[in-house]
């Protein structure tokens, strides 16, 4: 006799994936809103620096403007990037208040970089490269090429 296995719904579409790339790195992001596709384009690039969130040490309201969702989602990365390479601060997590195609609002929780702690991979920028968001079944969904 076969076993039922969760009442017929369907596992969760993974939030991000890192995926290969000839001298640079990439994350595939999706969500079903557009605040949860920038959420998650951030827990991938966490993955790729190797770190946690860790606990929050505060928390700072954050307001980004684009004319396009592919500049507002590079926005967005890079001032995780920025803020971690020149400012040693960690992303911890975050609420957004409004989320468009064309901005991004939220409540974001940060920590300081740990003593002897660092990223595995140094990520300089995201690129345009190939960017586009895009839209099907219900998902948001982006692939961020990264130059580490």
């Amino acid at each position: 006799m076969a076993a039922k296995r969760g009442g017929g719904r369907k596992a969760p579409a993974p939030s991000f994936s890192l995926l290969p790339h000839t001298s640079e790195a990439s994350v595939r992001a999706h969500g079903r809103t557009w605040a949860e596709l920038h959420m998650n384009a951030a827990k991938g690039l966490m993955a790729l620096w190797g770190l946690d969130a860790g606990k929050a040490q505060w928390n700072e309201k954050v307001s980004f403007q684009s004319d396009t969702p592919e500049d507002l989602l590079v926005v967005w990365l890079e001032e995780l990037v920025y803020r971690l390479s020149a400012r040693g601060e960690v992303w911890a997590g975050g609420r957004a208040v409004e989320a468009t195609g064309r901005s991004l609002a939220l409540n974001a929780s940060w920590r300081a970089l740990g003593e002897g702690e660092r990223p595995a991979r140094e990520v300089k920028a995201a690129t345009y490269h190939g960017l586009k968001v895009e839209r099907a079944a219900g998902l948001f969904s982006a692939t961020v090429i990264l130059d580490v």
